[in-house]
């Protein structure tokens, strides 16, 4: 489960003191998307790690923070070593400067932040720091990233004239076309490094108990995970709209279940919080079909628990990627149009609701019923596709292959 605040500072602090001893020689230097808390970014995180320790053995890995105040990501290990930036200081870059001279690759991962959607300042600083290394020879990497249609003009224009030795991997069809579109660079086609990482080996007691019951019961359960980024003001509307599709859903046959998986806990967007309201909205005589799954957890621990249900309905993309790396069928609350991507991976194209529609009672219950009576079809896709989707996953470490 979560590492508490405490093991955490320890963490960071013996790995930056380690770091210090270091002068970067050999090191693999990664910048994840944003500070720690989203848990899709420690899923992709953890992929690569994962399949780093898989592919190359014993590798040093840093973590490139951009900001003073950035957090390292939590890993199953515990945080890496990291380097702060501090983007503020031009002592900081200059001693990163002597590091990447030194190291043996940097890797970018892009997710769904490459395209100035949320910080300009930030990626105009990862190009730079990538500019930078590749004029070293060092093998350089973007990585699992989306693209959106509506790209910041100032990245895009930064994009064109960065060194041509640095690669390109886009995790879906649709954002590799945009980026070559955009920014007239060549992009090999990935897929998520998410679907590289390994669930816990157990579920939590509650959990497990309560899916023991239901399977011994023969009920179907349905996975489910709501959303609130960017509904806030809509939060009485979208919490009424579930309190009626679900009751409904449930209502028309006793062998449904569901299970409500979190995958976001940070303030202002818990997954959790919206959840336990829904559930305490629905009638009484409902309690026991609905279980919500209590975190904080890890994303290795929310994989373990969405292994379990027979199809999930999921407004975060990772938490359908943790579903669909296992065979399970996933419906998405599309609420960026990374969701798209995703799913043309396994050709499918009838499986996404606009997250606005899911304030309409009747079109989101619609959506629960069709997911119901496509979802063994869209496990069969899934399965057909999976193996080949993971091979593009590892397509986002074919710069490294002959790195030291």
């Amino acid at each position: 489960m979560s590492i508490s605040a405490k093991a955490h500072h320890q963490s960071c602090s013996a790995s930056q003191n380690a770091l210090a001893d270091s002068n970067g020689q050999g090191c693999i230097y990664l910048i994840a998307p944003t500070s720690a808390g989203s848990l899709g970014d420690q899923a992709l995180c953890q992929g690569l790690v994962d399949v780093l320790g898989e592919r190359l053995g014993e590798t040093k890995l840093v973590e490139v923070l951009i900001k003073r105040r950035h957090n390292p990501q939590v890993l199953r290990s515990g945080s890496l070593p990291t380097f702060n930036l501090n983007s503020g200081s031009p002592f900081s870059l200059l001693r990163l400067r002597g590091r990447l001279k030194r190291a043996s690759a940097v890797i970018i991962v892009g997710a769904d932040t490459l395209d100035g959607s949320y910080s300009i300042k930030k990626n105009l600083i990862w190009l730079k720091l990538a500019d930078l290394a590749a004029s070293f020879g060092v093998p350089t990497s973007i990585v699992s990233f989306s693209f959106s249609q509506n790209p910041a003009p100032r990245v895009v224009e930064r994009l064109r004239r960065l060194n041509p030795r640095i690669q390109f991997y886009s995790r879906d069809p649709v954002s590799k076309d945009r980026f070559e579109a955009f920014t007239t660079k060549d992009c090999a086609l990935s897929a998520d490094l998410a679907f590289l990482m390994k669930p816990s080996a157990q579920l939590s007691t509650t959990v497990s108990s309560w899916v023991a019951a239901k399977r011994s019961a023969q009920s179907l359960i349905v996975g489910l995970n709501v959303n609130p980024l960017g509904m806030r003001h809509h939060k009485e509307q979208m919490v009424e709209s579930y309190r009626q599709a679900l009751t409904d859903f449930l209502d028309n046959d006793p062998k449904r279940a569901i299970l409500m998986i979190p995958h976001d806990f940070r303030e202002g967007q818990s997954d959790q919080e919206i959840m336990l309201e829904i559930k305490k909205a629905l009638p009484i005589r409902l309690y026991d079909r609905v279980l919500l799954a209590e975190g904080p957890f890890n994303a290795w621990d929310a994989k373990k628990i969405v292994s379990v249900v027979d199809f999930l309905i999921t407004g975060r993309m990772h938490l359908a990627i943790a579903a669909m790396g296992q065979g399970v069928p996933a419906f998405g609350l599309a609420y960026k149009d990374k969701f798209e991507g995703l799913m043309q991976h396994f050709s499918l194209r009838d499986n996404l609701l606009p997250r606005e529609k899911t304030l309409l009672p009747d079109t989101l219950l619609g959506f629960l019923m069709c997911a119901l009576n496509q979802h063994a079809y869209v496990r069969a896709r899934i399965s057909s596709r999976l193996p080949e989707i993971k091979k593009k996953s590892l397509a986002n470490l074919d710069n490294l292959v002959n790195c030291p």
